[in-house]
């Protein structure tokens, strides 16, 4: 009936009078409808979710003329939120029924006609409670998610996914008032004090004696383990309430079971709300470093690097901040076998890509992470890249004076890269190690570092090697990590004067593989 009530409404369109007049009677029946007490009764729940979609179809055809005055729809509302007969038989209904309604308030009134009805209504519905309408909102959340995790253990983790898809809605009308700040500025105000503020603030009135901030993110994240949407929805609500208390996200952030798919995809979704409230505050110390200093967190975030916008902007912060970049440079060298644990081919070439923009001032300790742990992968496609990081960084340090450079790049770490670069092969592209060596000598010439370690010393001894002593030629070759430019060639003019009873066991070896002799 109420299907072909819309088809009808829809139809007189063009006829202006006609159809506000329809409009109108129509409007007027449903509102004494959705807050009587026959509204209220239980149905089954396939027939409740098409009625929903009937009746919220239905006010979006008639005419708004219909829809103003609002006052019957805030005496509807106040009426629907202070019912105190609500039970796991009728709260589905109920709720759908304070969905349409807060809807088309929502759709077309103003915040002033909202709250000045609000407060002219308090007198006209009986037994009602002395609450601001922001208090009545975020009572019925509370409210509707108990019944909802009350309802789930009672059936043993079955979870009713009409009253789940009923909750989603009204949050979603909640984030729909959060997005238009400017037009319900002041219910907005009431619902972050209500919410945010110390239950002891005098300041604040409240009806109820405990947090609806603890117990709710509570209820939402025990709600997690059966449906994950309804907690990001409310990581997302009080991101855009700004909420930045660091501790909060860190609970919500928890990690309990790591290898749980469901903690996966909660954690990664709250991590996407976490970034864009970082972003947007520019939150650089306790909760960026909160993050990054997570080995998990940290794996999340490259994880989604190439996918989320909001986790793309958070690296964009980390480039622009030296002690941000040198502190998420730091936490990847610190945690870089956790990291790659898993897929480490992927993993090391996303970590790549967001190393490429690290703070000028963070050059050198990025060489050290870069030499030392990525030109050792056995990964040519990793290599290159890292090769060609490297070689810019180390051109645009050229470009430093003296003093500017041993601050970038101390001493210290000179050995352990001269030590890696004199012992790395990487089998397919000499001319790109030779240029890299190359710069690292005019880097080293600049800061006047006297080194003991010549990138051409194993060289120089693999010429001067005896060629006529098969053991020793064998022994070297084995133990000696020999440079890039030393190539397969060299190596079979050395061998040739093995004989095949020595030589063969050794070309079988690993030894001989990992040099590709056999090429």
């Amino acid at each position: 009936a109420l299907q072909l009530l819309t088809v009808i409404v829809d139809s007189v369109r063009n006829e202006g009078d006609k159809w506000k007049r329809l409009s109108r009677q129509i409007v007027d029946v449903l509102l004494v409808h959705l807050q009587s007490h026959v509204a209220i009764g239980s149905s089954k729940n396939q027939t409740l979710l098409d009625l929903y979609s009937t009746q919220l179809t239905l006010f979006d055809v008639v005419s708004s003329v219909a829809l103003r005055p609002i006052d019957p729809f805030v005496v509807a509302f106040r009426a629907l939120a202070n019912r105190n007969d609500i039970n796991h038989h009728t709260i589905n209904r109920w709720l759908m029924n304070i969905n349409i309604i807060l809807r088309c308030l929502v759709q077309n009134s103003t915040e002033d006609a909202i709250l000045t009805r609000w407060n002219d209504a308090l007198s006209s519905v009986n037994g009602t409670r002395n609450e601001t309408f922001s208090a009545a909102l975020l009572r019925i959340l509370h409210d509707v998610v108990l019944r909802l995790l009350t309802n789930t253990r009672q059936l043993r983790g079955q979870i009713d996914m009409t009253l789940v898809f009923l909750t989603s809605d009204y949050l979603y009308l909640l984030m729909h008032i959060m997005e238009n700040a400017k037009q319900f500025r002041t219910i907005i105000y009431d619902f972050r004090q209500l919410l945010i503020h110390d239950e002891t603030d005098e300041t604040v009135h409240r009806l109820d004696t405990f947090s609806y901030l603890t117990i709710l993110s509570e209820y939402f994240k025990l709600l997690s383990s059966f449906y994950i949407p309804l907690l990001l929805q409310w990581t997302h609500i009080l991101n855009m309430l700004d909420y930045i208390q660091e501790a909060w996200w860190s609970s919500m952030l928890s990690i309990l079971i790591p290898s749980s798919l469901i903690t996966h995809l909660s954690i990664s979704g709250q991590l996407q709300s976490y970034c864009d409230l970082i972003c947007r505050h520019e939150l650089y110390v306790e909760h960026l470093t909160s993050i990054i200093t997570h080995y998990q967190l940290l794996f999340f975030l490259f994880e989604q690097s190439d996918t989320c916008t909001y986790v793309h902007n958070l690296f964009g912060l980390i480039h622009r901040t030296s002690v941000a970049s040198h502190l998420f440079v730091e936490s990847i060298y610190t945690n870089w076998d956790n990291l790659l644990k898993r897929n480490k081919l992927l993993l090391s070439l996303k970590i790549l890509r967001t190393l490429e923009g690290i703070h000028l001032d963070e050059s050198g300790l990025l060489l050290v992470l870069l030499i030392e742990q990525f030109l050792q992968l056995p990964y040519i496609s990793i290599l290159r890249l890292a090769e060609l990081i490297v070689c810019r960084r180390i051109e645009m340090m050229l470009t430093l004076d003296e003093q500017t450079l041993n601050k970038q790049l101390l001493p210290k770490y000179l050995p352990l890269i001269l030590q890696i670069l004199s012992t790395t092969k990487i089998n397919n592209d000499n001319k790109s190690n030779e240029h890299l060596c190359a710069l690292i000598q005019r880097l080293i010439s600049k800061m006047n570092y006297i080194t003991t370690i010549s990138m051409d010393i194993i060289k120089q001894d693999f010429n001067n090697l005896n060629c006529h002593d098969e053991d020793f030629i064998l022994n070297w070759i084995k133990k000696v990590n020999c440079p890039m430019d030393i190539t397969p060639k060299i190596y079979a003019q050395m061998l040739k004067n093995v004989t095949y009873k020595k030589l063969l066991p050794f070309m079988m070896s690993p030894v001989c593989f990992r040099f590709n002799l056999l090429r």
